[in-house]
C-alpha cells in the first residue's frame, strides 16, 4: 500500500510531538525569577517550594526593607497572625494566635521560647524568620497547636563589626539600636 507523501509528514509529526514534552529543556535564570528560599521548619534545611508545610520565612533584609522593628510588627506580613498584647500575664504574657488559634511555639535558635516576650524585643542579629501555620507538635513538641516561630539569629563573624541605628520622631520618639560582632 502506497500513502500520499502528505500523509507521512503528518503521521511523523504527530508521532514526534510527544518527545517535546518529555525532553528535559536546559533553565536559564530569568530576571522574573525566584531564588532558592532555604528553610530549617523540619529541624533540617530544605527548599521552601519543595517543604510540604505552610510556611512564610523573611530573611533579615527583608524585615529590614519592610521597616519591622519589633516582635509585635510580625502581624503586619504575616496574614492571620494577631498579637494580643494585654494576654495578660504582664508585658512579657502576650497572647499570639495563628489562624485563631492559641498555642503558638516561639523558637530562638532552636530553643523554646516561655513567653512571648521576644514579641516586645526590637529585631537585631536576626538571620531569618519563619511563621509555621497549623499544628507542628510532631516537629517542635507540646504547646504548638496554633503554629510556630522559628527565628534564627546570626552567627558569629570572621571579622570585628558594628552596626547601629537611631529612629528619631515625633513625641519625643528616640530609639537606638547597636550590636557589636
Amino acid at each position: 500500500m502506497h500513502l500520499p507523501s502528505k500523509f507521512k509528514l503528518k503521521s511523523t509529526i504527530l508521532l514526534a510531538t510527544p518527545l517535546l514534552f518529555l525532553t528535559p529543556l536546559p533553565t536559564l535564570a530569568q530576571p522574573g525569577q525566584l531564588e532558592e528560599i532555604t528553610v530549617t521548619a523540619q529541624r533540617r534545611e530544605s527548599n521552601l517550594q519543595e517543604t510540604p508545610m505552610s510556611i512564610q520565612a523573611f530573611t533579615a533584609e527583608t524585615l529590614e526593607l519592610s521597616g519591622l522593628e519589633q516582635g509585635r510588627d510580625l502581624g503586619i506580613m504575616v496574614p492571620n497572625v494577631v498579637l494580643n498584647p494585654a494576654g495578660g500575664g504582664g508585658p512579657g504574657g502576650s497572647s499570639l494566635y495563628i489562624r485563631g488559634l492559641p498555642g503558638v511555639g516561639i523558637y530562638i535558635d532552636g530553643v523554646w521560647q516561655g513567653g512571648a516576650s521576644f514579641l516586645q524585643s526590637n529585631f537585631v542579629e536576626l538571620e531569618s524568620i519563619e511563621v509555621l501555620r497549623g499544628p507542628q507538635g510532631t516537629l517542635f513538641g507540646r504547646n504548638t497547636n496554633g503554629g510556630a516561630v522559628n527565628i534564627k539569629t546570626k552567627g558569629p563573624g570572621d571579622e570585628f563589626a558594628f552596626m547601629g541605628s537611631m529612629t528619631v520622631g515625633e513625641f519625643n520618639r528616640r530609639d537606638a539600636s547597636f550590636s557589636v560582632d
